[in-house]
Order: C-alpha cells, then structure tokens, then sequence
C-alpha cells in the first residue's frame, strides 16, 4: 500500500490537482478511498456513475467493442497519476465505454459529491478538469487523423515514438537504446486495439521494425537502438 509521501507526490502530479495546495488534496484524500484490484478487472457502470479515479500504480484502458463481431478499440491508457472517468463526472451520462485494469492496480476512488464540494472551495479544480477535457479531446483528435491518414506501420511507429521515455528532439544527444515506458506492458493485442488493426498486423510490424535494426527485444523488454530511423517512419522532421 502506498505509503502517504509517495501518494501527495502522485496527486501533486495529476493534472486534476496542478496548481493546488496540499490542505485540499488532504482534504480529498480523507474523504477517498485507495482500491486496488487485479489484472483484468472490468469496472461495472454502477462503480463508474458515482465515482472518478486516479491511478495511483498500474495501468488501466479505456474501449468499446462492436457487439456483433467482437472487435475492440482502446481509446485511452491511463498511467500513473492519471485520471478516469471525469467525463462521466462532467455529463452524468452512460457513454458504453469499458475501463478494465491492464495489470494488478492502485486507484484512488474520489466519488462526485466529494469533487464538487471541493470545487465550490477551489476554482482551480475546475480550470484543471477542463484542461483534462481539453487534453483528452486533443487525442482523441490525433487518433482519428492517423487512423484515417497513415498505414498501420505508420500507425505503431508513431505510438511507439509518442510513448518512449524522451522527448524525440532530444534523440542526438541520446544513448543508443531508449526504453517504451508503458508499452512494454502490453500485449501485441493490446497494441493492435490501439491503431485499430489485427494482432497478427502488429507482430508483422514488430518483425518489420527489428529486421529495419530499430527495435531490439532483450528479455522480453523492448528497446528503441536506432531513433532517428524511427522518426523517420513516422515522418517526423525534427
């Protein structure tokens, strides 16, 4: 269980609370409840409805799936300090989307009633959640324009560039290999109902990136060896 430095240091890190004293966060903190739950745990909506949450450890995905032939899309991942399910919280309204831990996981659960009364305390809350809104629309956004402009490889080479522990630009100056942060978490299922593709896809453009000498897989970790090649694939100018 998260000892209660390391769980100020998570919240002070959510965008929910930027910019927000520590008496507040304390203040919500009595009021919340810290869960955790197994891999694999899928979020019913009555557990949804009431509630929003922050990751405090682990890793948890946003999809919906077409119920006529199974196909899944992941919509977000949720990390560390991150926060789910503000929309429900801003709209009061069912949205048929599934939330479901990607490995054994650590939430805060904060209820609605909780939220709004420290709101009428602190304006601030308010300004963050719509920039949470903002920043969540502005993925959104990018993922419809590569779904419906670039190939699949293109496709998983800019998911792996967006998700490696450096900002590109600083590649040069760079040790060869750079790690995949939470990808490396994932299954080639899990990557494939990101891009919108087919498993059997993404394995073919893993093979593809490792014969290109980009990606290196070393005891089931992954490794960025050659950057500049991958920015290239995504047709990248930096």
């Amino acid at each position: 269980m998260f000892i209660k430095k390391n769980l100020l240091k998570t919240l002070r890190a959510s965008a929910l609370f930027k910019n927000i004293n520590d008496s507040l966060i304390q203040d919500i903190l009595n009021k919340s409840k810290i869960v955790e739950f197994e891999k694999k745990k899928v979020f019913s909506e009555n557990e949804l409805k009431n509630s929003i949450f922050i990751v405090l450890n682990g890793m948890v995905k946003s999809y919906q799936v077409n119920p006529y032939n199974g196909k899944a899309y992941t919509i977000f991942l949720f990390n560390k300090s991150e926060v789910f399910d503000i929309i429900t919280f801003v709209d009061k309204e069912k949205h048929g989307v599934i939330f479901e831990t990607l490995e054994k996981t650590l939430l805060l659960k904060i209820s609605h009633n909780t939220l709004n009364s420290c709101i009428t305390k602190e304006s601030k809350l308010n300004q963050n959640i719509i920039s949470l809104l903002s920043s969540m629309f502005l993925k959104l956004e990018q993922n419809t324009t590569e779904l419906a402009l670039y190939d699949t490889f293109t496709r998983l080479s800019k998911l792996i560039l967006r998700n490696i522990s450096i900002k590109p630009i600083l590649s040069r100056k760079l040790t060869p290999k750079v790690k995949l942060n939470a990808l490396d978490k994932l299954s080639h299922e899990d990557l494939a109902n990101l891009i919108g593709t087919a498993r059997e896809v993404v394995s073919r453009h893993i093979k593809t990136l490792k014969e290109k000498n980009i990606l290196e897989t070393v005891e089931k970790k992954h490794h960025i060896i050659n950057i500049q090649s991958l920015i290239k694939q995504c047709d990248l100018d930096v």
